[in-house]
């Protein structure tokens, strides 16, 4: 139950980024190139994709929560960590961002850490 609900976690809040972006990238269509900061920042806190990324973040917090009551923070807290790793995929998957040799390495050790991680009992 542990491992689905960091699972599920960690997909929301990669998500919940993929999100942000996407609600950015079309509210800076709508010629708010030279607005003030503070009409930028609304314009983009009000864009739909933003509102669903931070209610997947909303719902990831909470069973974070949840999660924590159940395991050591110090044992949770790295599984976070592949959080990078997806957002990095689905960033270059949906926003065809470009992943470098450098990109593959640092994801290769964030991975490393966690299996080792998994491998201490709880």
């Amino acid at each position: 139950m542990n491992f689905i609900l960091i699972a599920v976690c960690v997909t929301l809040g990669s998500v919940g980024q993929i999100l942000f972006k996407v609600g950015v990238n079309a509210a800076n269509t709508k010629g708010i190139a030279t607005a003030p900061i503070i009409q930028k920042i609304l314009t983009y806190l009000v864009a739909p994709q933003v509102l669903l990324g931070l209610l997947c973040y909303s719902v990831a917090t909470v069973l974070w929560i949840y999660l924590l009551s159940r395991v050591p923070v110090s044992w949770a807290y790295p599984f976070l960590g592949l959080t990078y790793v997806a957002v990095l995929f689905l960033s270059a998957i949906i926003l065809g961002e470009k992943i470098t040799t450098l990109h593959f390495v640092a994801t290769a050790i964030i991975w490393f850490g966690v299996f080792m991680l998994v491998r201490v009992p709880v």
